[in-house]
């Protein structure tokens, strides 16, 4: 009897230990395991690691907004008339360490009162330099000092193709300074609003764009503004973003540029 029960326990042991390797293994394969090329099962492909958790659509989003954050800027407006007062928000975008800032006509038109807050918090008056209505453009002046102005990178939007990868920057719906990303979905589309008013020469992206967005950039996988995001476009017609955002191209700004730098004498 003692041997019979020495030998179930030694087939025990055996079947434990041979059944725990077994386990153990099947774990290690499903999830990477150490040192074992942490491929995931069935996949063909590597985990993820911390530094891989940064890009999506080949770009390391964290570090492009990094790179351009500080030349987006807020602008909030104050249109004042007889019977109210309106207040207003949209972005802009730090041209050169003179304090003038692009943005959309839209967001200062009328406007009686336009300030502009930097990235690092503080708040300037702003004038109206410049405006290009036609395309939805104007130029704003702030005095302040050169070292808090950051003048974001220039791209050429004409070397965008439909499925590059693209980002905004802006103060949607009060939210400052937020991130979205998307794609190219189509170049130089025309934008009727139903009531004589036509733009074209648009950039369409699918990154999420709403109200305070607009005067933003648009950027690309290098970290450069290759557009000013201006409008969205839905069925109902309502500002509410379902997957179709405009932005005009960077080199349309060249006339209103030029005109604020006469206008400043420079």
């Amino acid at each position: 009897m003692r041997g019979l029960w020495w030998s179930a326990v030694l087939i025990g042991a055996l079947v434990g230990g041979i059944t725990g390797a077994a386990l153990m293994f099947g774990l290690t394969q499903a999830f990477g395991g150490s040192g074992g090329g942490g491929h995931a099962a069935g996949t063909g492909r590597g985990v993820l690691t911390g530094a891989d958790l940064s890009a999506r659509n080949g770009l390391d989003a964290a570090a492009i907004y990094d790179g351009v954050r500080p030349s987006v800027v807020v602008v909030d407006t104050t249109t004042v008339t007889r019977r109210r007062r309106d207040q207003g928000e949209g972005s802009g975008i730090v041209l050169d360490t003179n304090g003038h800032i692009l943005t959309n006509n839209h967001v200062v038109d009328g406007a009686t009162r336009v300030q502009v807050t930097l990235a690092d918090g503080k708040s300037y008056t702003a004038s109206v330099l410049a405006t290009d209505p036609n395309n939805d453009l104007a130029v704003i002046g702030i005095t302040a000092p050169s070292g808090s102005l950051h003048p974001a990178k220039l791209g050429d939007p004409a070397a965008l193709r439909v499925g590059d990868p693209v980002l905004t920057i802006g103060n949607p719906l009060g939210y400052e300074a937020t991130l979205t990303e998307g794609v190219i979905s189509g170049v130089d589309r025309t934008f009727d609003d139903g009531n004589g008013d036509t733009m074209q020469h648009l950039l369409q992206s699918d990154a999420a764009i709403n109200p305070g967005n607009s005067g933003g950039p648009l950027i690309n996988g290098r970290g450069e503004v290759v557009g000013v995001n201006t409008l969205l476009d839905n069925t109902d017609g309502t500002s509410e973003f379902s997957g179709i955002g405009f932005a005009v191209p960077i080199d349309a700004a060249k006339g209103v540029i030029a005109q604020a730098g006469q206008a400043r004498g420079q």
